[in-house]
This record gives structure tokens, sequence and C-alpha cells, in this order.
């Protein structure tokens, strides 16, 4: 009976060592994450038409320009600190049957009015530098045009590309 009584309790000494034991096993886990930086139209902006019922009236002719030309919205991502730069596809509008330079375009952000970022031909020219992050952040554009006595009449065309970069 002893043995009985020492077999049972070296199963139950053992037995309950083994059942409050334990093992690990680590993992590392290695996540990155890039820079990351979207941009894209968030109102309709790829396409200005100023031609047809949209084209240059005498009034604005006369006037040297014409504003408030609706130039859609950009939503802009960053993860990182950004920078928005555009520049013109080249020097001067194609088609027409004269020179018009794309420098006689300008930008307005976030309907300010100030039209402070003219086109430098196929110079980049920045519109936001060192800006924080964001996501889903909204860049409203306007265009102006100005208008020269020495213009003539023509459909002129250009290509602006917007550039996002991290700072």
């Amino acid at each position: 009976m002893k043995k009985i009584y020492a077999l049972i309790a070296a199963v139950l000494l053992f037995g309950s060592v083994s059942a409050f034991a334990a093992t690990t096993q680590d993992v590392n886990m290695d996540v990155e994450i890039p820079d990351l930086l979207a941009l894209g139209w968030n109102v309709n902006g790829s396409v200005v038409d100023l031609t047809g019922a949209n084209k240059i009236t005498f009034l604005e002719f006369n006037a040297g320009y014409k504003d408030a030309i609706d130039g859609g919205t950009l939503d802009v991502s960053s993860n990182a600190a950004w920078n928005l730069s555009v520049v013109a596809s080249a020097d001067n509008f194609t088609g027409g049957t004269g020179v018009k330079p794309t420098s006689d375009l300008l930008i307005d952000i976030e309907n300010q009015n100030l039209y402070a970022f003219p086109i430098n031909g196929i110079t980049p020219v920045a519109i936001y530098t060192n800006q924080p992050f964001v996501q889903n952040g909204v860049v409203s554009l306007q265009y102006k045009i100005l208008l020269n006595p020495t213009d003539t009449a023509g459909v002129y065309s250009t290509t602006l590309t917007y550039t996002l970069s991290k700072f």
C-alpha cells in the first residue's frame, strides 16, 4: 500500500509540475512604412475648356484677362512633409495662329484671388512647400489667363503637370 501511495504522490507531484509548466516562443516583427504620397483629382480639373460657349469674350479681352477659371480640386495625401509644384509642357502654348507664352497663365489656390503663381514655362513653380502630414487634403485651383493686344485668334493648348514630392 505504501508503494501505491508513493506512486500516487509521485504522479501528483510530477503531474502537477508538468501541468503548470509553460513554454514560450518569440516572434520578431518588422513593419516597413515607406513615405506615402498620393495626388489625384478630387473634383474634375483634368480638363479646362475655354472654347465654344466658354471662349474669351470681347469684354475680357479689353480687360486684359479672364479670371476665376475653375481648375477643380486636387486631393493630397502624405505621411511625410510635402511639396506641390506645377510645370507647363512648354514655354509657349501650342496651336493658335501666333505665339502665346504659358507665363500668361496664373494659378490661384484656395480661392484667395491672388493668382500668386505664374506658370514659368518648363521651370517648375512651387505652390506649397514643407507642408505637414495630410490625409485627403484638398487644394482648390483657379486660373487666370492674361490677354494681350498681340494675341491672335486660335485655339491655344498646354498641359500642366502637378507634382507632389517629399520635402
